[in-house]
């Protein structure tokens, strides 16, 4: 039985449990995950959480990981395979322009017309706007919201 043991007690997206799903192209395997991991919410349904301050659960974990049967254990990689494939760096950067773009959108409609135009005087006499000099190279890429 081959397992992975993922235990960060704080992370951000710490991508080595998606590496693993990825590399078990014959979809066998079991990956027990910490709960504290940045992949385990995109992950949970399939692979075993724990909390790595528990070291009982992460006893039982390991004990219920060699005990999973073949079948069980070929069908959660087969779904963690899916989400991996699928919550890709692109879809993650479109799910993430759509999220602000849906933040940027509902707050300036709670402000009314005489408000917005208050904000946008106040912010051309502070003269922020003009920090940047003109000659300087735009990004080539540009987001807005």
């Amino acid at each position: 039985c081959d397992i992975a043991f993922v235990t960060p007690l704080k992370d951000g997206m710490n991508l080595v449990a998606k590496e693993y799903c990825a590399c078990r192209i014959e979809e066998d395997g079991v990956l027990i995950l910490s709960q504290f991991a940045g992949a385990a919410q995109q992950l949970k349904p399939d692979a075993l959480l724990l909390n790595p301050y528990d070291v009982e659960q992460m006893a039982d974990t390991i004990l219920k990981s060699f005990h999973m049967n073949l079948a069980e254990r070929g069908a959660r990689m087969k779904r963690m395979r899916r989400i991996v494939r699928k919550e890709n760096v692109f879809w993650w950067v479109d799910s993430f322009l759509k999220a602000g773009g849906k933040i940027a959108s509902r707050s300036l409609r709670g402000l009314g017309k005489r408000r917005r135009s208050a904000a946008l005087n106040t912010f051309r006499k502070t003269g922020q706007h003009q920090d940047r000099p003109l000659d300087t190279k735009k990004p080539s890429i540009k987001t807005v919201f």
